[in-house]
């Protein structure tokens, strides 16, 4: 798969190509993809992962992570909304 992203009128970013797709497991509650950005000479693969804010925030560095997280998933939650995280990271 092939990601095409938008940017402004007459810049056209370079395709981002899926590399590796790990679909979505109830038991993890996550999903993640590894993403080439495209770029051959300088290629860099990043990592995606999106799911149950509760499974993708012990795998971020906590720095990273608003210290009121939880605070705002709880009010959203209570609200009836389905509350995600996303995060991602460059690979070596």
């Amino acid at each position: 798969t092939v990601l095409l992203p938008s940017g402004p009128t007459g810049i056209a970013p370079p395709p981002q190509l899926i590399v590796r797709r790990f679909e979505f497991l109830a038991k993890l509650r996550r999903m993640s993809v590894i993403v080439n950005d495209g770029v051959e000479k300088a290629a860099r693969l990043t990592v995606f992962c999106k799911g149950a804010a509760e499974s993708v925030v012990p795998l971020c560095r906590p720095e990273s992570v608003p210290p009121e997280w939880r605070q705002m998933a709880d009010v959203h939650a209570r609200n009836g909304k389905h509350v995600l995280a996303i995060a991602s990271r460059p690979l070596p």
